[in-house]
């Protein structure tokens, strides 16, 4: 965790960060966050992660504590600078602000803003167990709030097996996503992933995913598929910002293709580690 934070324009030691009771993330989950993956002054796709938030906040009608990209970029890197990370993630959460608990918008309240560090690599690939519930979020996972209790409960009914993920599924029988990932398969040769909508998370790491296959010309469908169609799937991967690439070989104890990591998996995970150390080069 970060020896110093960002918080409302200042870098303190993160022992004496405090947020006030009031604040609207803590009281009504009225807040927007991002995850960015950085490697000494590359941070992985910081264009699409602050695009993103920009649309968050906008979406949210929450106004933005930052003049530009450029100048929030500034602060990130001068925060990685007094943690000394080489590697690791940046966590950026911004809230409507403090106020007296009012379900309302405050009219006058001023945004929260703070930002941690922590050193961490990606998580390595490796073949992961998964099991499927019903997706019970609201409809505007598009937007990225720090309203996660249903992914808390995912997350949770997936490590009380000992599994790695859960992924959603529809009442049409729809898979939408993990708790903290894209959702992806693989049959005969073309990849499938669920178009944007309200129904997931654009996830950044995503879109790089299916710009390098566009490179490695691999077909891509954005086709929303079913769980039947996943059990019977030749692969299965998930995908985020802190594991890119994760090959999932088994769904609610299915075997999927032949249980091992597939061809085309691995080649979009290499793809996409020579496109971060091709950045930390240029970087």
């Amino acid at each position: 965790m970060s020896r110093y934070v960002y918080l409302n324009g200042t870098y303190i030691p993160a022992n004496a960060a405090a947020m006030p009771l009031d604040d609207r993330g803590l009281l009504f989950g009225d807040a927007v966050y991002e995850v960015i993956h950085f490697r000494q002054n590359f941070y992985v796709d910081g264009e699409g992660h602050l695009a993103r938030l920009d649309r968050s906040l906008a979406e949210l009608s929450i106004e933005r504590p930052y003049v530009s990209h450029q100048s929030l970029m500034i602060k990130l890197r001068y925060l990685q600078g007094l943690n000394a990370i080489k590697e690791g993630f940046v966590y950026i959460q911004i809230s409507r602000g403090i106020a007296p608990r009012a379900h309302p918008f405050p009219e006058y309240a001023l945004p929260s803003f703070f930002m941690t560090m922590s050193a961490k690599n990606y998580m390595a690939f490796s073949p992961q167990e998964i099991c499927t519930a019903k997706d019970g979020r609201w409809h505007r996972c598009d937007i990225k709030t720090t309203n996660l209790l249903h992914n808390v409960l995912a997350k949770q009914d997936a490590a009380e097996k000992g599994l790695f993920d859960t992924w959603g599924v529809t009442d049409d029988g729809f898979i939408t996503e993990g708790a903290l990932s894209n959702a992806w398969m693989i049959k005969d040769g073309i990849v499938y992933t669920a178009p944007e909508t309200c129904n997931i998370l654009g996830g950044i790491t995503r879109r790089r995913i299916l710009q390098i296959a566009q490179g490695l010309q691999i077909k891509v469908q954005e086709k929303a598929f079913t769980l039947d169609a996943l059990y019977a799937a030749d692969e299965a991967f998930s995908s985020s910002t802190n594991a890119v690439v994760i090959p999932i070989t088994k769904v609610d104890s299915k075997l999927i293709g032949t249980g091992r990591p597939g061809v085309l998996t691995e080649k979009l995970n290499n793809a996409y580690m020579k496109f971060v150390e091709l950045g930390v080069s240029c970087g």
